[in-house]
């Protein structure tokens, strides 16, 4: 095996080796590289190369040169675990089921790996964001200022005030007053300064209150109170960089859209520091811990728009902060499903957040609740779920995926457990159902010319085209079965053409889950002193899909 200029050869080639001369050795090289290029390195596992003719009487001639590499095996083993995970690491391989890499221990590993728990990347990504949101989206809704966990900041501008530097409508910066200065943007009061914070390295620039600025220049503002952000000011408009303010107000002079919050005091357990690992904004944003139960809450909106004023809060020593709201990421899985299945936050969001609920499937039906909340929703997920014939191969294969038991039960008793009397199928409005079979399996029942047609015709006009079984329903109106078997008829098999008719019991053949009766308690009450469990027995020994009543 050779490597030339990156192009693989599987084969041998020989070189000259009686003198050695650079040019013939790079003659022969050049063609080598020629003739890959030409048939764009795509040589089989036999290939013939033409060497350039070798001139005896100088005494040229090739010789053979073969290489063969080998690499360790934990080199193997670690080759094999960079393929089949996101890269090895020393324990994997130390830790790996035997000293060599084989196609039988490569399989064990495998194994293992099914074996192990599965986790939820869904419930790793919900757990960990953090996103801030200025408006409602599909799954999830900003958060309100009073609930549990709600983020508040001191510095004035963050990065989703810039995330749009390239949009000004609606998003402008001005600037009020001769000092102290109120600082607004889109159209909202953010902070006052007693100076406008130009940085200092740059001349400053004479604010005009008349005059609207724009967050610019591709650089997010810096989140802590100090850091740099951009705004377009002065002569040709400009980037001039600004430091990023906190936030204050005199609220005797300066009039808020909202009711400010009274936010506890911090480090009271109420209101906590959160660590950010960043020296500049060490100190600078809190989570409320508690919540907070009070008036000013229900004056505020459900939900923040982007567009909306901001809301701010005080501490008892004065400090202002903002809310910063975050994704509001609700627990709803299996085990601890939402109540009303995402109905409120539709609500509140005019349908921008989407209803939560889904079918009950095999995945979420060990949790299923029924709901009586008001604000119940009806997910609009139903057109993801395909139908699925429910013959005897996909029954078995969803005992196989899910280790429940359904089964297609049959030969149930057409008056039931208790002998009921059974309606005869000529009554109006009644439905009963028909098992199709081959002609020599069923005699005809003895019946008059008119009940045989009426029956035959209503079996034969039927909708329903299921291969094994038939329903119909009598008609209201119209033709009648003769007087003498309207009500007497009870058993009944019909001839129609090479096909039988038999009338059975109306949920023969339906497909129940009979999970529950394999539990140890036996709640079905089933015989089980033959050994093998009547339920569990048909689809585990024998692969049969088909539970017998009797």
């Amino acid at each position: 095996f050779i490597d030339v200029d990156d192009k693989n050869f599987d084969g041998i080639i020989s070189e000259k080796s009686v003198n050695h001369n650079e040019l013939e050795f790079g003659r022969a090289r050049s063609n080598l590289r020629r003739f890959l290029d030409d048939n764009s390195g795509n040589i089989g596992k036999r290939s013939t190369i033409v060497l350039p003719p070798l001139n005896e009487e100088i005494g040229e001639g090739y010789y053979l040169m073969s290489f063969e590499h080998e690499i360790s095996e934990n080199d193997k083993i670690a080759r094999f675990l960079n393929r089949a995970t996101f890269g090895a690491t020393r324990a994997e391989i130390d830790n790996f089921p035997t000293s060599k890499l084989t196609t039988e221990s490569a399989a064990q590993w495998i194994q293992s790996q099914i074996d192990e728990p599965s986790t939820s990347h869904r419930a790793w990504f919900r757990k960990r964001l953090n996103a801030r949101s200025t408006r409602p989206d599909i799954k999830f809704i900003p958060d309100h200022p009073c609930h549990i966990g709600s983020r508040w900041r001191r510095y004035t501008f963050s990065k989703k005030d810039g995330h749009q530097w390239w949009n000004t409508e609606g998003r402008t910066i001005r600037v009020s007053g001769d000092g102290p200065y109120v600082i607004t943007f889109a159209g909202h009061a953010r902070t006052t300064v007693e100076t406008f914070p130009w940085k200092n390295e740059f001349p400053k620039i004479t604010i005009d209150p008349s005059t609207e600025y724009s967050i610019a220049c591709w650089d997010f503002p810096e989140e802590w109170i100090g850091g740099t952000w951009y705004m377009r000011a002065g002569p040709g408009m400009y980037c001039r960089p600004v430091l990023n303010p906190p936030i204050y107000f005199d609220t005797n002079t300066t009039q808020l859209a909202n009711p400010v919050v009274p936010l506890p005091a911090v480090g009271s357990g109420g209101l906590e520091v959160i660590d950010q690992q960043k020296n500049e904004s060490s100190g600078q944003e809190f989570i409320l811990l508690n919540g907070l139960d009070h008036d000013i809450c229900t004056q505020l909106p459900d939900i923040m728009y982007e567009e909306d004023p901001p809301v701010f809060g005080q501490t008892p020593d004065g400090m202002w902060l903002q809310f910063d709201p975050r994704y509001d990421v609700e627990e709803n899985t299996a085990e601890n499903p939402l109540r009303d299945g995402g109905g409120t936050r539709t609500l509140i969001s005019n349908g921008l957040a989407q209803c939560s609920n889904v079918r009950r499937n095999v995945f979420n039906e060990h949790g299923c609740i029924l709901s009586r909340e008001p604000t119940t929703c009806k997910g609009t997920s139903d057109n993801l779920f395909i139908p699925i014939e429910l013959n005897a191969e996909n029954i078995v294969a969803i005992h196989e995926i899910t280790g429940t038991y359904p089964y297609a039960v049959m030969n149930l008793p057409l008056g039931g457990d208790d002998n009921a009397p059974i309606v005869s199928p000529c009554i109006k409005g009644t439905k009963t159902r028909w098992e199709i079979l081959p002609e020599n399996e069923c005699v005809q029942t003895d019946m008059d010319t008119q009940t045989y047609n009426v029956l035959s015709s209503v079996l034969r006009q039927t909708q329903d085209d299921n291969s094994f079984v038939r329903d119909i329903v009598f008609p209201s109106n119209g033709a009648s079965c003769s007087a003498d078997y309207a009500d007497s008829l009870e058993e009944v098999s019909m001839i129609l053409g090479n096909q039988c008719f038999k009338r059975v019991h109306p949920e023969h053949l339906s497909v129940f889950d009979l999970t529950l009766c394999t539990r140890e308690e036996n709640p079905c009450t089933l015989d089980l002193s033959n050994g093998d469990h009547p339920v569990k027995s048909p689809l585990d020994n024998d692969g049969n899909a088909f539970f017998d009543y009797q």
